[in-house]
C-alpha cells in the first residue's frame, strides 16, 4: 500500500502487508502515520470513512496533507479470492478536487481501467471493515465479555469456526437425546423381559 499528500502523510510512503487470515496488527511510535494508513485504506476500498462521519465537518477539510497539497493518491495491491495475481486499487485527488471527487479504479495486466464496484466487494467491506485505527479497535473491545467476543470473533474472522461450534453442539444435543432415548426403552425392555421370565417361571412350576 502506497500514500501521498493523505491526512498525516506528506511524501509518498509505503507499507508492505502480507495478506493472509486473522487479524494483523501495524505497530509504530506516535505520529508515524498508522491510523492515517487505516483511513487511506478505508477511504480507497469504501470511498467513506466512519470515524469521520462522527466529526465536525472541520475535520473533514483536514484530509489533505498542507506540507505536501499538489499531489494526493491512495494505491494498493490486493489479493482477491478467485483471481490469479494481485490487483491494483487507485485512487487519486487533482489539487483543486475537494475528498468525493476522488474515485477508486482497479488496474490489471491487459485489462481496461474500470470502477471498484464491478470487483463486487461492497457486502464484505460493509461487514467486515478491513482495517481499524487504535482508537477504533479499542472502542470495539470495550464493554460486556459477551461484546467482546463478537467484536474479536468479527476481526478475526471466526464466523465459520462458530458455524462449526454451533453445528457440531446441535449435533451432540441430538445425539444426547437419542442416548437418552435408547435408555428409556432399555430401562421398559428389561422390565419388560423381567415380568415375561417371571411369568414364565410359574408356568413350569404349574
Amino acid at each position: 500500500m502506497t500514500v501521498e499528500g493523505f491526512r498525516g502523510i506528506g511524501p509518498s510512503q509505503r507499507l508492505p502487508l502480507e495478506p493472509g487470515p486473522g487479524l494483523t496488527l501495524v505497530v509504530g511510535r506516535n505520529g508515524s502515520g498508522k491510523s492515517s494508513f487505516a483511513e487511506a485504506a478505508e477511504m480507497l476500498l469504501t470511498g467513506v470513512n466512519r470515524r469521520w462521519a462522527e466529526r465536525p465537518e472541520a475535520w473533514r477539510e483536514g484530509w489533505r496533507n498542507l506540507h505536501h497539497p499538489l499531489s494526493c493518491s491512495i494505491r494498493a495491491d490486493v489479493s482477491i479470492d478467485g483471481r490469479p495475481g494481485p490487483v491494483r486499487l487507485d485512487r487519486s485527488w487533482r489539487p483543486q478536487d475537494g475528498l468525493d471527487a476522488g474515485t477508486t479504479v482497479v488496474r490489471e495486466p491487459e485489462q481496461e481501467v474500470r470502477p471498484i464496484d464491478d470487483l463486487q466487494l461492497g457486502p464484505a467491506l460493509s461487514a467486515f471493515r478491513p482495517f481499524l485505527s487504535y482508537n477504533e479497535l479499542g472502542s470495539m473491545l470495550q464493554g460486556r465479555p459477551s461484546d467482546l467476543y463478537d467484536a474479536m470473533s468479527a476481526i478475526l474472522g471466526l464466523e465459520p469456526l462458530e458455524d462449526s461450534t454451533k453445528w457440531l453442539g446441535e449435533a451432540r444435543r441430538k445425539r444426547t437425546g437419542q442416548l437418552r432415548e435408547a435408555r428409556q426403552a432399555l430401562v421398559s425392555l428389561l422390565s419388560d423381559l423381567s415380568r415375561s421370565v417371571h411369568c414364565r417361571g410359574w408356568r413350569e412350576r404349574l
